[in-house]
């Protein structure tokens, strides 16, 4: 378990040395022991510690409060403020700083200690709740341009369906229709991938297996494909128990993906291995550049050689996670300009255990 380090900011020597020493024989990394505001500043930047103590009052220009409403501008490092004034206007100067604590000397170590503690888990909460907050901030974005342009297409066909249907050819309100189912299409699915990745992060994402197999499977899936000719089934009709639903989910990922960013046939091929079903996907596609490959599974990341293509950026990051859920694991090896095969292994028979 990693060591929790801690700076001290104290300007009464045989105070702060005698600090130091008994939270050391608690177990706790003293970084540095400092006995200014502009030191703690320095200190702060340099050690990078997991929580100050800072007292208040300190000499020189700067003192503890503005020494650590400088650190909190520029850090995110929890503050617990020591002083042997209680006063309200003490208090009430402190609170600007944003401190996690505040201990009124004098105190007991086991104190402290505890006080440590609960801070550690209060900022890890707090970060937890920043992350969450940016990546939501991040969806409802993402969400915003995703959506905007599929809707402008399925508005603009249907004012041109509406007031030019008359003048058209058979084929040229087909191609409208077609263009706004597509669009329809793109959105349920991005509909999808977001309910997923919710369902995700809630925890609220349950695996129900059930009996089938894997050739049936396979061309189900296969047929749910609007360029259903252009996939290669290989494999053959054995027996499974899994969730089809989330399976399907992955796999379909994979071959929407290789039918987009390639021109050629895509091969779905299955075969048992042990007490595993593994699924390839191959295309002979673009590809994925040497550099993007270990962030292929980030949420909302896109290779830069994908150009106007459209995607969300998440079905891979979702994918990825259920095949987890399933028991299973996925990986891929790619060459660019070659093609990409993806491979997810999962349980045959899925258990609990």
């Amino acid at each position: 378990m990693r060591t929790t380090t801690i700076l001290i900011v104290e300007d009464e020597a045989i105070v702060a040395e005698n600090l130091a020493a008994r939270l050391r024989q608690q177990g706790y990394h003293v970084a540095e022991v400092v006995d200014s505001g502009s030191g703690a500043i320095a200190s702060a930047h340099q050690h990078q510690p997991d929580i100050i103590l800072m007292d208040v009052l300190l000499k020189g220009d700067i003192d503890g409060i503005t020494a650590a409403q400088e650190i909190h501008q520029r850090l995110e490092t929890p503050i617990i403020f020591m002083t042997a004034l209680g006063d309200p206007r003490t208090l009430e100067r402190a609170k600007d700083s944003s401190p996690f604590g505040y201990i009124v000397k004098p105190f007991k170590v086991q104190d402290l200690s505890i006080m440590l503690e609960l801070t550690l888990l209060r900022h890890r909460q707090y970060r937890l709740t920043q992350a969450s907050l940016r990546q939501k901030s991040e969806l409802l974005t993402f969400l915003f341009h995703e959506f905007r342009g599929p809707l402008a297409s399925i508005s603009l066909s249907a004012d041109a369906l509406a007031h030019y249907e008359s003048q058209w050819s058979e084929s040229e309100r087909l191609g409208r229709v077609r263009r706004i189912q597509r669009a329809v299409g793109h959105l349920a699915s991005l509909l999808e991938d977001v309910l997923l990745s919710s369902q995700i992060e809630a925890g609220l994402l349950k695996v129900n297996p059930e009996p089938s197999s894997t050739g049936v499977f396979c061309q189900n899936l296969c047929e749910q494909l609007s360029e259903s000719d252009r996939v290669k089934l290989r494999g053959d009709d054995l027996p499974m128990y899994q969730d089809m639903r989330l399976l399907s989910y992955v796999l379909l990922n994979l071959l929407t993906n290789g039918l987009k960013y390639s021109q050629q046939p895509v091969t779905l091929e299955w075969h048992i291995q042990g007490d595993w079903v593994i699924f390839s996907v191959t295309d002979r596609g673009i590809g994925i550049p040497a550099g993007a490959q270990p962030n292929l599974f980030r949420e909302f990341f896109r290779a830069e050689n994908v150009g106007d293509i459209p995607g969300t950026g998440i079905g891979l990051a979702i994918a990825r996670t259920l095949t987890e859920q399933l028991g299973g694991q996925i990986s891929f090896t790619s060459v660019p300009d070659q093609g990409t095969t993806f491979t997810v292994t999962v349980p045959q028979f899925f258990t609990t255990n």
